[in-house]
């Protein structure tokens, strides 16, 4: 049943896309120019420490780019609703987007 409604909460091409663009904007947003830019990746599971360890980065150097891998979550339309009526599987359910797109 779970791996069902995965298929059907898969966002289609277009609202990935557009999903994708928002959450590269967020963390572009506000940065300035740099001759020696620098970017961090992070990708885990829910509850590992990603957040926090973006704060770490940040307070390290503020101009730094972050791209969390759960960032990206909160820009689907649809993810107050998922978040809503499945807590616990809201990971899986919005998961599947990070993998099923070319």
């Amino acid at each position: 049943e779970l791996a069902e409604r995965m298929r059907q909460s898969r966002l289609s091409d277009e609202d990935y896309l557009a999903t994708l663009f928002l959450s590269m904007y967020d963390a572009f947003y506000d940065k300035a120019s740099s001759m020696s830019p620098t970017a961090s990746v992070l990708i885990a599971q829910t509850g590992a420490g990603k957040t926090n360890l973006r704060k770490i980065l940040l307070q390290r150097n503020p101009n730094s780019i972050i791209i969390n891998s759960d960032s990206y979550k909160k820009f689907r339309p649809d993810a107050d609703e998922l978040q809503k009526k499945d807590p616990t599987h809201f990971g899986a359910l919005t998961g599947i987007d990070s993998y099923d797109h070319d």
